[in-house]
């Protein structure tokens, strides 16, 4: 069995897409202090809003939410030493996940099928029971046919996921 496990903000809100950096309370302070004009950069700047923790140690978010390009271009130009450290908890969501899509694709793990209505991606080989669970059913049901492959045998993905955790990787 192969899998990949891709890390995704909460689908809830859009704004978990945006790209940004995020800083802990420790790194924050440490960055305010090391990099105080590049701190008021980021939040003065109008293309970029500044999200402060709801708990006392949440992470604060800085979203880049007009021309992201334009906003790494300044950082680059007046603070590349800043940028570095805001590149350790930066994330664009919607990037990664095509990214992973396209390697997907690419490698055959997730193909094209055409239909009356233009197409949709395709899984690759083997059982799936997301869309019709003991938990729910979408409505249209399993698209792909997946509820009728045969799942692997009971305590394989227990065994699967044990050995992963063991491995580290």
């Amino acid at each position: 069995m192969k899998t990949r496990l891709v890390i995704s903000p909460h689908f809830s809100y859009n704004s978990n897409f945006v790209p940004q950096f995020r800083l802990s309370p420790s790194d924050l302070a440490a960055f305010k202090k090391k990099y105080a004009k590049c701190y008021y950069f980021l939040m003065h700047n109008t293309d970029i809003v500044c999200t402060l923790p709801e708990e006392k140690d949440g992470y604060t978010a800085f979203s880049l939410i007009k021309d992201p390009k334009a906003v790494f271009d300044q950082l680059q130009k007046h603070y590349a030493a800043a940028l570095v450290v805001l590149n350790k908890g930066y994330y664009a969501a919607h990037t990664m996940l095509y990214s992973v899509m396209e390697d997907l694709f690419t490698n055959g793990g997730l193909t094209w099928t055409s239909d009356k209505n233009g197409g949709y991606i395709s899984r690759n080989q083997g059982a799936c029971h997301f869309c019709v669970n003991k938990h729910w059913e979408f409505p249209l049901g399993c698209p792909y046919g997946k509820i009728h492959e045969t799942p692997p045998p009971a305590g394989f993905l227990e065994a699967a996921a044990q050995a992963f955790v063991k491995g580290g990787n």
